[in-house]
């Protein structure tokens, strides 16, 4: 490795299926905090139970975030397509590399993606 370390201030140890002074162990020699569940990893939350719709409300957020400074409607449907397939749809492909998403969650992201698409904004018109 080339100058590079590892931050035990920001490393935690995880572990399932063992009592707590394995655990305690483990951390212990690896030099690390003892974390537990939920944890976050590259942006997404990892649980050793199944998550709620509420629990990927963030993911909804941060589409719309993206969709809000774009001015879609001085762009051709062509490239507001373009734009939903390859720049929108990556955030949720991401996320569904881990997890299976709930229908809900799929239903509420398709709102701002189509909102874009259709009428160039990322909101609903008031």
């Amino acid at each position: 490795m080339l100058g590079l370390k590892t931050n035990f201030d920001k490393s935690e140890a995880v572990l399932t299926g063992v009592n707590t002074e394995a655990q305690q162990a483990v951390a212990y020699l690896l030099n690390c905090k003892l974390g537990s569940f939920p944890i976050k990893h590259m942006g997404l939350t990892v649980s050793d139970k199944p998550l709620r719709v509420a629990d990927w409300s963030f993911l909804l957020e941060k589409v719309c975030h993206r969709i809000d400074p774009w001015q879609g409607m001085f762009v051709a449907s062509v490239g507001r397509l373009e734009l939903t397939n390859s720049f929108l749809s990556s955030l949720t492909l991401f996320a569904m590399s881990l997890y299976m998403l709930h229908d809900a969650t799929h239903k509420a992201m398709d709102k701002p993606h189509s909102y874009f698409f259709w009428e160039g904004t990322g909101n609903k018109r008031k």
